[in-house]
């Protein structure tokens, strides 16, 4: 090998990293369920920053409510009924997000039925969800990451209703309503491939290849 094409390798051995890399990591994130009203916080996995330089990231908000619908017919006479319950989902202000309020609404009904003279029926299980789809932030970071990672708090409240219509007048009924919202968060972001060391041989063989060219120039000169 000629000593110019050794100083070339001695070069790109002792070069920059290589070119940043686009990859993606998707973070865990808790729960909130029970009986409604939920109120409550649950946290999502914060991005690690030793990774790399974070670009974006989104965020999915999932709602599920589920329960019964009692419709109760207090004449003497059949009546047709229908019950319907609307759960609207709910979450405090994130950083960079543009959430709406409600987030969203989830409703099921029984439908029209025909209830029997002085009787009460339950309808059930009955469910129904609703998301937000994915969110984008790509303009406030700062508190989704943190070196090593760490957790960020996402606070959800629901708010719902029971609407009965028919009867005759005679008509009434009650819900039993439970409710869970959960949530996805992905990231965007670059990392930086680092070049492997070099061996020791490889350094001594670029630097005979520099000394070499040295004294080639001055011969030359």
């Amino acid at each position: 090998m000629t000593p110019l094409r050794l100083l070339a390798a001695a070069a790109l051995l002792a070069g920059v990293a290589a070119p940043a890399s686009a990859l993606s990591i998707t973070g865990t994130c808790g729960s909130l369920s029970g009986p409604t009203e939920l109120s409550g916080a649950f946290s999502c996995t914060q991005f690690d920053s030793a990774l790399g330089t974070l670009n974006s990231m989104s965020l999915e908000i999932q709602g599920l409510s589920t329960g019964s619908i009692t419709l109760q017919n207090g004449s003497n006479s059949p009546q047709n009924m229908s019950g319907t319950t609307q759960v609207s989902f709910y979450a405090d202000a994130l950083a960079g997000f543009s959430l709406a309020s409600p987030l969203f609404t989830a409703s099921y009904g029984t439908g029209v039925q025909s209830i029997p003279a002085g009787a009460t029926v339950v309808f059930g299980p009955l469910n129904a969800g609703g998301s937000t789809g994915a969110m984008l932030n790509n303009t406030n970071l700062a508190p989704y990451q943190a070196a090593g990672g760490g957790l960020f708090a996402l606070s959800g409240s629901t708010l719902s209703g029971l609407s009965i219509s028919g009867g005759g007048g005679f008509g009434g009924g009650s819900a039993a309503t439970s409710a869970s919202l959960t949530a996805a968060v992905s990231y965007e972001y670059d990392t930086v491939v680092k070049p492997p060391i070099p061996e020791p041989g490889t350094w001594a063989l670029a630097v005979l290849g520099l000394v070499g060219l040295g004294w080639r120039l001055r011969r030359r000169s």
